[in-house]
C-alpha cells in the first residue's frame, strides 16, 4: 500500500511493484454509478455520457501524472478520495466490478438526479488513464472500489440511464431492486442472493429464452460493450458454474459456448487478471465479499479460451 511517509515520487522497483497490480490484477471492464450529485455536482466534476472528468482535472492544464507525484500526496488523495464525503479535488474517479452494486446503487438514487450506470473498457479509453483497486493502494477492505486516475472518454466508455435500463426490461430480470431497501448499495441483498441454492438455466435452448432475450435487450444498450455487460448481467444472482461441481461445468460449457460465438468475445484481453484468485473478490478484513464478481470473471474465462 501506498506509504504517507515517503516524500518522493515513486520510482524503481517499488514503482514496478505498483505496476503489476495495475496491469495484472484489475478486470478488464468496471462498472460506475454516477448521478447530476456525483463528485460535488456539474460545478465540480464532469459525469456525462460523453465523458467523466474528475475535479482535479477539469481545468485544461491541471492534472499530472501519477508518478509525477510525491507518495505522501498520493497517500493523501486516495484517503481523501475514499473517506471524505465532502468535496475535495481528487484526480479519481470510483468504479466497481461489481454491476450487481452498480445497479443497486443506482436504484438507491431519487429519479430526478437522473442516476446512470456507466461501463469502461481499460483498454480502450482515450488518453493515459491508470486504475487501481483499493487495496492496492490504501484499505484492505475496499474491495467495493476501484480507482481510476485520468479521465473517462473515448469508444471504452458508455453510460445509459438508469430509466432506460428499466424499461429495457432490468425489473424483470433484477425484480429486488424495486422490493428491497438499497441503503447499502445491495451489499446485504447480495449476500442473500449469493447463499443458497445456484439458480438453473433454462432447461430448452437458452439463446431462446425469456430471460436471455431481456438480458440482450438490456445489454444492447451499451453498444460494442454489449458482452461484459450481457455476461455480469447473467451473473447477477448465483449460478451453477460458481462452484466446481460437474452439473456446474456443464453450465459453463453452454453459456461460454453461447456467448463464444459472438464477435463482441473478441475483444475479451486474455490477461492475467482472468486466471482464477488473480482479482480479490473476498477478505478477511471486510464482511462483505464478492462472489458475483468471481462468477464473472470465471465465465469470462471460459468464453476467452473458446476464441479463435
Amino acid at each position: 500500500m501506498l506509504d504517507a511517509s515517503n516524500m518522493e515520487p515513486i520510482t524503481g522497483d517499488r514503482k514496478a511493484y505498483f505496476e503489476d497490480f495495475r496491469k495484472n490484477h484489475i478486470p478488464q471492464f468496471l462498472f460506475r454509478t454516477w448521478s447530476s450529485n456525483s463528485s460535488g455536482g456539474s460545478e465540480h466534476a464532469t459525469n456525462s455520457v460523453k465523458e467523466i472528468i474528475p475535479h482535479g482535472f477539469m481545468k485544461k492544464a491541471s492534472g499530472s501524472g501519477f508518478y509525477d507525484k510525491p507518495e505522501s500526496e498520493l497517500f493523501k488523495m486516495v484517503r481523501d478520495h475514499y473517506d471524505t464525503e465532502s468535496v475535495f479535488t481528487s484526480e479519481f474517479s470510483s468504479w466497481t466490478a461489481s454491476l450487481h452494486l452498480a445497479l443497486c446503487y443506482a436504484g438507491s438514487i431519487e429519479e430526478e438526479y437522473g442516476p446512470h450506470v456507466a461501463i469502461m473498457d481499460t483498454h480502450q479509453l482515450d488518453g493515459d488513464v491508470l486504475v487501481w483497486h483499493v487495496p492496492h493502494l490504501f484499505k484492505p477492505d475496499g474491495l467495493h472500489e476501484y480507482l481510476a486516475h485520468g479521465p473517462i472518454r473515448g469508444i471504452g466508455y458508455k453510460a445509459v440511464s438508469y430509466k432506460t435500463l428499466m424499461s429495457a426490461g432490468l425489473a424483470q430480470i433484477f425484480p429486488e431492486l424495486s422490493e428491497t431497501d438499497l441503503a447499502d448499495w445491495g451489499m446485504s441483498l447480495r449476500d442473500q442472493m449469493f447463499n443458497g441454492p445456484p439458480i438453473p438455466l433454462p432447461t430448452d435452448n437458452i439463446e431462446k429464452s425469456d430471460e436471455m432475450k431481456q438480458i440482450r435487450s438490456i445489454a444492447n444498450l451499451y453498444g460494442r460493450l454489449y458482452l461484459p455487460v450481457a455476461t455480469s448481467l447473467m451473473c447477477l444472482r448465483l449460478r451453477p458454474w460458481l462452484g466446481s461441481r460437474a452439473e456446474g461445468e456443464v453450465a459453463l460449457d453452454k453459456v461460454a459456448n453461447l456467448f463464444a460465438n459472438t464477435k463482441p468475445a473478441k475483444g475479451i484481453s486474455r490477461g492475467n487478471w482472468l486466471c482464477e484468485g488473480v482479482v480479490l473478490t473476498e477478505s478477511p478484513m471486510g464482511p462483505h465479499n464478492f462472489p458475483d464478481v468471481r462468477q464473472w470473471i470465471k465465465l469470462l474465462r471460459a468464453i476467452s479460451e473458446r476464441t479463435d
